[in-house]
């Protein structure tokens, strides 16, 4: 069982949300975008909790509190890839293609209800909802006329027995009816089994946890306690009753076989904890040290957590947090069953390989979701750990889902998992597309793309999917200079969240444009004509000369075929023809030849420029920046003035 789609209505800033959800989801966006909301509102499905008029969604419009009409705050989650034993467990909940469950809570009386979409026989629903049981005999004896296969039987449990039984066989499935909103209070432990935890566990690890309550003892829903507390009562209580049997046995020994049976009964999750936490942090491994108190009648024990690396041992709150977060997320996993904790279970029993494959089918799948899993981390590891979950969400019934601020996470392979939050009117709107998509609108092939995402996504433009807008450029020495300059004409780019990108050339940014533009990141282009590029290279050669210009104008052409369409330009005229002058219009910019031909006309910079024995054409970074910092603004041309603020208006 995974989950395929989570729709959010009425939490925080989420009004109305639906989020398609794969094995690996890289939720990226600004901040208060909603990103984090999702993974709480997931954690408060799965795991329950207490909500608040705080947690409603509102937006502030006209000075005024506009609040939405409905009262509940509603979290739907739909399921997939159904096997035996979820079907099984699901019961009418589990006999379509996919399972939905709704979990909300009335802002009113703060009360929750849990509703499913069942399948149930025809009319069997509202047999199962009559509040009489001499209505739901009547309404029963009604069933069976059209049902004769439903055996005469007057008491309710025989009654719904039947009705059971009767949706379970394999010739009435075509006949089931879709019930929308069939309570599931059951489902969700309220009123006996959590049945859905017996399918499915949710691990959420916060960004703002305090990381070393969540791996001691210290605190009774700690990641320790509710990973090993059960297993050292058990393991203190056998010892203690022994004793008592014997009556006679020294303290030294009673407290020699509660050491033993901590021990004993923490391996295991020791062992399952350290094979996670070499993904994140190689060399490291945990051991739980017995503290085995002065003996009382009681004979609590506790647990020490320490931290081994590299042969040097210390308690955990006394590690950096960045291997405290490895350690509590590798404990968290291990919170929830797994082949590891089977295997060992099995190796007790007397069921032998039967009982293996049986309890392997009813281990419970896992969803981890990690608010900023960059936190703490070196940049080295953190691009390590960006890799460490792609591959936990390639185990079995595993998936992954993450809110990241960093480009580490985002994974040329991954391209497809992205999800980008922006805020819009106090609501949240989530991009998402595809290889296949951005092939499409940039009319390549499925290949180009993919080279295009493998070469350039990890360096050249990862930073652009956490921007607000961003700019293209053809080289480093543009980008620098024009980073420069709006910062001492007080538009700095940063500031506006506007990133600027060079790609190597005109030719090179349909594709990332593409990219940027499938999740609705603005992009402006600022190319080169290069009008006087071919006599300036080829001033001996007329025919080369003629060729190369006709390169550039092409290319040019090319350009302007497919940038998005505008009406009016700042400077300039349009339609842009080539060899004409720079035009800049509120989306692109075509410089005339180059940046550097602009550059010529600011005199202070050429006299900056000088003194680091550096000419334009040689474009070197470190000297072109300085002297953009340095040369004083007076003679900086009108064109760059002007280009400047059509950046900044762009990023506004």
């Amino acid at each position: 069982m995974r989950i395929e789609r989570v729709r959010i209505r009425r939490y925080r800033c989420l009004k109305d949300l639906t989020l398609d959800i794969d094995d690996y989801t890289a939720l990226v966006g600004p901040n208060g975008s909603g990103k984090s909301s999702v993974l709480y509102a997931l954690n408060w499905f799965f795991n329950g909790g207490t909500l608040s008029e705080d947690d409603f969604h509102s937006t502030v419009a006209g000075g005024s509190l506009d609040q939405d009409e409905s009262t509940d705050i509603d979290v739907e989650v739909t399921f997939g890839n159904l096997t035996t034993k979820d079907r099984e467990i699901l019961g009418s909940y589990g006999r379509g293609e996919k399972a939905r469950f709704r979990r909300i809570w009335s802002r009113l009386d703060g009360k929750e209800k849990m509703i499913g979409n069942s399948r149930q026989g025809p009319g069997f629903a509202a047999i199962r909802s009559a509040p009489r049981v001499a209505e739901i005999r009547t309404l029963y004896r009604q069933a069976r006329s059209g049902h004769p296969t439903l055996t005469d039987v007057t008491t309710k449990d025989d009654i719904f027995e039947q009705l059971a039984g009767w949706e379970s066989e394999a010739a009435n499935a075509s006949l089931l009816e879709e019930v929308e909103a069939s309570d599931a209070t059951h489902m969700f432990g309220f009123d006996g089994e959590h049945a859905l935890a017996r399918r499915m566990r949710l691990v959420l690890v916060p960004a703002s946890s305090v990381i070393a309550d969540q791996v001691s003892t210290s605190g009774k829903s700690s990641a320790v306690v509710k990973l090993i507390g059960t297993l050292m009562s058990e393991a203190v209580a056998a010892a203690r009753a022994k004793w008592e049997a014997d009556n006679e046995a020294q303290l030294s020994k009673l407290r020699e076989e509660i050491e033993a049976g901590v021990m004993q009964s923490t391996k295991l999750q020791a062992e399952r904890v350290n094979r996670m936490l070499a993904d994140l942090v190689p060399m490291a491994m945990i051991d739980f040290v017995p503290e085995i108190p002065s003996w009382s009648v009681r004979g609590d024990t506790s647990i020490q957590t320490d931290i081994v690396i590299d042969g040097e041992r210390k308690d955990v709150g006394r590690q950096g947090h960045g291997i405290q977060r490895a350690v509590m997320i590798s404990m968290l996993q291990a919170l929830v069953p797994d082949e590891a904790s089977v295997n060992a279970t099995v190796e007790d029993s007397e069921n032998g390989e039967g009982g293996l494959e049986q309890e392997l089918a009813g281990l419970p799948a896992l969803i981890v979701c990690i608010e900023e899993p960059e936190i703490y981390q070196h940049p080295v590891r953190a691009r390590h750990f960006a890799r460490v979950l792609a591959q936990w969400s390639k185990r079995t019934n595993s998936q992954v889902l993450f809110a990241s601020h960093s480009p580490y996470f985002v994974l040329p392979e991954q391209f497809g998992a992205l999800r980008r939050f922006t805020l819009v009117g106090g609501s949240t709107e989530v991009k998402a597309a595809t290889i296949k998509d951005v092939a499409s609108t940039a009319g390549v092939d499925i290949g180009k793309v993919e080279r295009v995402v493998e070469k350039e996504l990890p360096q050249t433009f990862s930073e652009g999917f956490f921007a607000d807008t961003v700019v293209f450029v053809e080289g480093d020495t543009d980008r620098v200079v024009l980073e420069v300059l709006a910062e001492r004409l007080g538009k700095s780019l940063d500031a506006s969240g506007t990133v600027v990108l060079a790609m190597g050339g005109k030719e090179n940014f349909k594709v990332p444009f593409s990219l940027l533009d499938s999740v609705s990141i603005p992009v402006y282009v600022v190319a080169d004509a290069d009008a006087d590029g071919a006599a300036r290279k080829h001033s001996d050669d007329k025919t080369k000369q003629a060729e190369v210009a006709g390169s550039h104008r092409a290319a040019t052409n090319s350009l302007l075929a497919w940038l998005p369409r505008v009406e009016s330009a700042r400077t300039g005229t349009l339609p842009y023809e080539w060899g004409g002058a720079t035009t800049i219009t509120n989306r692109w910019c075509v410089l005339r030849d180059d940046l550097e031909t602009e550059l010529e006309m600011w005199p202070e910079y050429n006299e900056q420029l000088a003194s680091h024995e550096e000419t334009l054409r040689s474009k070197n970074v470190a000297a072109m920046r300085s002297s953009a910092l340095d040369a004083g603004l007076e003679g900086l041309p009108d064109t760059l003035r002007e280009l400047i603020n059509a950046l900044a208006d762009f990023g506004r």
